[in-house]
C-alpha cells in the first residue's frame, strides 16, 4: 500500500470486522484507522460483521462486494489467498472471487501463517516501503504480542521475496483473476 500511495493511485480499504467480539477492549478499529491511514490517503472502511463466523453471512458480505463494484469498480483487487486457513479470510476471498470475477484483477495476498501459498506475482519494494509497513503494523499496540507483528519477521519475509526477484525487498501475491 506504502508503494501505491507513493504512485497516487487511489487506495480503499475495507475491513469486513473490527473483531470487537473476539477481542473485545482491544482498539482494533482505531488501530486500524491509525495504520491505514498511514499508509494511504483516505479513511479505512471498518464494517461490523462478527469475526470466526462471517460463513452465518456469506450473502451479507458478497452483496456489499457487488455493490461497492456497481459504485466504484476497482481495477484491482487484494483479498485474502485462497490458502488462507483462517475461516474469516475463506469466506472474503470466495465472496471477492464473486463479486469481482468479471470486472477486476483480482490478487491474494500471502500471510506469514499461510500453507501452500502460491507466489505468482512479485512486487519488487524499496526499503522506504518496508518501513512504511512496519510502522504501520506498529500501531496495532494490541497485536504487538503475535509472532507475526515482529518488525524483523516482516523484514525478514520481505528480503526472501526480494532474493526470488532480484531485489532488496518484495511481496508476493496469488494470481487469482488477471483482467489486462
Amino acid at each position: 500500500m506504502a508503494r501505491l500511495r507513493e504512485k497516487n493511485y487511489d487506495v480503499t480499504y475495507i475491513a469486513f470486522s473490527d473483531s470487537e467480539n473476539s477481542n473485545p477492549g482491544q482498539n482494533l478499529r482505531r488501530e486500524c484507522g491509525e495504520a491505514i491511514n498511514y499508509l494511504i490517503k483516505s479513511a479505512p472502511i471498518i464494517l461490523d460483521y462478527k469475526t470466526r463466523i462471517f460463513f452465518e453471512s456469506r450473502q451479507s458480505i458478497l452483496q456489499y462486494l457487488v455493490d461497492y463494484n456497481r459504485k466504484n469498480p476497482p481495477e484491482v483487487v487484494l483479498c485474502p489467498s485462497s490458502s488462507s486457513l483462517h475461516q474469516d479470510h475463506k469466506v472474503i476471498f470466495e465472496e471477492a472471487m464473486r463479486a469481482f470475477k468479471r470486472s477486476s484483477t483480482i490478487l491474494g495476498y500471502e500471510l506469514p501463517y499461510d500453507h501452500n501459498f502460491n507466489n505468482d506475482v512479485n512486487i519488487r519494494l524499496e526499503e522506504q516501503h518496508i518501513e512504511a509497513k512496519i510502522s504501520a503494523l506498529n500501531k496495532y499496540q494490541s497485536q504487538s504480542h503475535r509472532f507475526y507483528m515482529r518488525p524483523e519477521l516482516i523484514r525478514g519475509h520481505a528480503m526472501m521475496r526480494g532474493a526470488e526477484t532480484d531485489n532488496a525487498y518484495a511481496e508476493s501475491f496469488e494470481a487469482l483473476k488477471i483482467i489486462v
